[in-house]
């Protein structure tokens, strides 16, 4: 008999502090420099040809494929003369923007190192740096300064006269389309030789979770009165045979639905309830989810 137990679904990039070293003007440190950058896509950033109107300042930039998804980022500012740390912090970033992390309010050289924290989002990818100073400081340092990313560092020194812009450019990659197709409850229902060949989860004939019925009895049994645990039982049947009850579907709302499908039929009471209010209303729009899902309304699409 196999498992008739869904083993349900289951990002990064470490980012380091840095240290610039001059003594009266800033030197960014960069593991690999690029003569120019790309035209920064975000808003709010500083006027670079305003320096004095952010002085003392750290400003972080989130630069890549245009989405809502925001980035958090840990700051940490150093003294020059001895290395202590004199403040450290944490920002969110979201793609697109400019924020100020932090403003230096006293005499003094200090490092500001910035990292991006991880993991990332899924599918994101850190693509470059780019750390920028006013036109009044550019003549001391290449600027902008692009780090093009393998040691994923971004660092600036700045002092109550000076500040920075410090620019992550993230990418997302959508993940591949699934390499399958989906069919019905009622294909399932009438096919139980394909359940069986052992390329599925389950045989047709064995048990499910606590109702003392084989699968497949199951699926023949009407959910008379709108039943919500048999019409979300025919859907989660079929819609973890066509993905194989292991590995989800790759959309999330379908495997959330089928994760939460599966503890709801794990935990029920023996036999074949009939849910009632809130639970009810969750069964029926699992199975809603789950139907569209088999029927090609969403995901990869009904088999030809």
């Amino acid at each position: 008999m196999k498992v008739t137990r869904l083993g349900r679904l289951a990002p990064a990039l470490a980012v380091a502090a840095l240290v610039a070293a001059c003594a009266d003007q800033p030197t960014p440190f960069a593991p690999t420099l690029a003569p120019s950058a790309p035209s920064l896509a975000v808003t709010g950033k500083p006027d670079l040809n305003a320096p004095r109107s952010f002085e003392g300042e750290v400003w972080v930039c989130k630069d890549g494929t245009p989405s809502a998804v925001s980035f958090n980022f840990d700051y940490v500012v150093t003294k020059v003369s001895d290395g202590s740390t004199y403040a450290s912090g944490t920002v969110a970033v979201p793609m697109g923007q400019c924020v100020l992390a932090y403003t230096l309010d006293v005499d003094g050289l200090y490092n500001a190192s910035v990292t991006e924290k991880t993991p990332l989002p899924a599918n994101w990818s850190l693509t470059s740096i780019i750390y920028e100073y006013g036109t009044g400081v550019e003549s001391y340092s290449p600027a902008p300064v692009v780090n093009l990313v393998g040691s994923n560092v971004s660092g600036v020194r700045i002092s109550n006269d000076w500040g920075a812009v410090m620019t992550f450019t993230n990418t997302y990659t959508p993940p591949p389309p699934p390499s399958y197709c989906t069919l019905t409850q009622g294909y399932w229902k009438n096919h139980t030789e394909d359940w069986d060949s052992g390329q599925n989860y389950v045989d047709s004939g064995d048990i499910f979770y606590n109702s003392g019925k084989t699968y497949i009895e199951i699926m023949n049994t009407p959910p008379k009165g709108g039943n919500a645990y048999l019409q979300l039982a025919h859907q989660f049947i079929a819609a973890s045979l066509n993905v194989g009850g292991t590995s989800g579907s790759g959309i999330a709302a379908v495997d959330a639905a089928l994760a939460g499908a599966d503890a709801y039929f794990a935990a029920a009471a023996a036999g074949i309830p009939a849910p009632t209010g809130a639970t009810k209303t969750q069964l029926q729009a699992w199975a809603s989810t789950l139907g569209s899902f088999n029927e090609g309304l969403t995901g990869p699409g009904h088999c030809n």
